[in-house]
């Protein structure tokens, strides 16, 4: 509980704050009377997967997208970097040609 004097939310000496807590983290004084032991909704069962609702299991399902996404524009875009090196040298590989060609006429 804290005590707060008139127009000052600052947490800190120096304000007309009395006696303040300030929870760093967690849900403590979120209005549920839990004191911060409710957790989110998410995963509150840990790894044990039989007990995780359809949240969970979007949460698991888009990261599973997000992550094969990633891999998929990776790898494309290593096809498409190989590609246009292979056509580089092709293209100063004939560029070479013609020149050694136009050379000996």
């Amino acid at each position: 509980m804290y005590v707060q004097g008139q127009g000052h939310t600052h947490y800190g000496p120096g304000t007309s704050m009395v006696q303040f807590t300030k929870p760093a983290f967690g849900m403590a004084g979120c209005g549920c009377g839990c004191g911060g032991k409710c957790g989110m909704g998410l995963f509150d069962s840990g790894a044990d997967f039989s007990q995780w609702g359809v949240a969970e299991w979007a949460v698991i399902g888009l990261g599973a997208y997000v992550v094969l996404s990633i891999a998929g524009d990776v790898a494309g875009t290593g096809k498409k970097v190989r590609r246009s090196i292979r056509t580089r040298r092709r293209r100063a590989k004939r560029k070479t040609e013609l020149k050694e060609e136009l050379a000996s006429l």
